[in-house]
This record gives C-alpha cells, structure tokens and sequence, in this order.
C-alpha cells in the first residue's frame, strides 16, 4: 500500500512526493489521486487550523466543525476528529480526500522557523515514514487496513467483526433469568 505524508502551514501545502501547493486553489493538492493511497498528516491539527484559515473558513464553522464533527463550506463537507481523522469531500465532484494523525504514533514537533518548503517537506516525509512503520506492524498481524487512524478500528474491520460470538439470546432459557 502506497503511504503519503503531508504538511501543511499558514501559506503552503506539500507532500512526501516533492509536490507543493503555494497559492489557491488550496484543496486541489489534497484531492489528488495518488493511486491507492493512505494519506496521512504530520501534525493534524497543525495542519487542520493552517487550511481552514488558508481557506477563509469562518469562525463560527470552524467552530461548528469542533463541536459536531462535520460541517459544510464552500460546497466542500468537512468531517474532522481531532487528533485522529480529517476529510474533505467536493460536494459538485465528489472528489474524496481522508487523512489519519502521525502524531498518535510517533512525536511531532512543529519549528516556529518552519517556513521554509524543504522543512515542510521534510515534514511530509515523517509522517509517511511514520505511516510505513505502523502500516507494517499492522500487516505483521494479518491486518489490511485503509487508513491508519486507528489500529482498533483495523483490527475490529477485519478481525472482530467477523467472529460470531456468542450472546446471552444464545444462551439455553434454564440459565438465563
């Protein structure tokens, strides 16, 4: 599985594939396909904050998206679960992009002097070598998962979810109360 990292601050967008975005149409970069990809952030809300105020998100859906998860702007639907999951969908294309938090698996700084393209890139590179690594040991363990935003999740995906466990309507009327 192909694994891409991405960073984003105030003024620019990259990737671990050298790719940068510097100026608007900001969600392009992020909307490309990458072939079967999982797409994973540096710092996720780091970059979640840069891109709303990149995009000119108002205060009160930037707020909205906070407090319920998901919201609507500009005929995109943000979803967001901080620390762990964004999504952007185009509402008009139906263009899809999903990203699960690096920082959930190894630290992340963030240098006030990271304006630079090559540290933001550099960035971008962590989180897909980050992403590699937990991508790994989730194979190691027979998973296949599509996001890494959680390893519960992939493990509940393809594991849990097929075991049919027993409940208490399985169990014989004389021991039951």
């Amino acid at each position: 599985m192909k694994i891409t990292g991405y960073h984003i601050t105030e003024d620019l967008i990259v990737n671990s594939e050298g790719e940068t975005c510097q100026h608007a149409p900001w969600l392009d970069i992020l909307f490309k396909e990458n072939g079967e990809s999982i797409k994973v952030l540096y710092h996720m809300d780091y970059s979640v904050a840069c891109l709303l105020k990149m995009i000119s998100m108002p205060k009160s859906t930037c707020e909205e998206l906070l407090a319920t998860n998901d919201t609507e702007y500009n005929n995109y639907k943000f979803e967001y679960i901080p620390g762990s999951w964004f999504a952007i969908r185009d509402k008009q294309t139906r263009q899809w992009a999903g990203f699960s938090n690096m920082t959930q698996y190894a630290n992340s700084t963030l240098e006030p002097t990271c304006d630079k393209i090559g540290d933001a890139i550099d960035f971008a590179f962590q989180a897909e070598r980050t992403g590699r690594q937990v991508y790994s040991v989730l194979t190691k363990f027979g998973l296949h998962p599509t996001s890494l935003t959680s390893p519960i999740s992939a493990y509940n995906k393809e594991i849990l979810s097929q075991i049919d466990l027993p409940t208490c309507d399985d169990s014989p009327d004389e021991v039951t109360y």
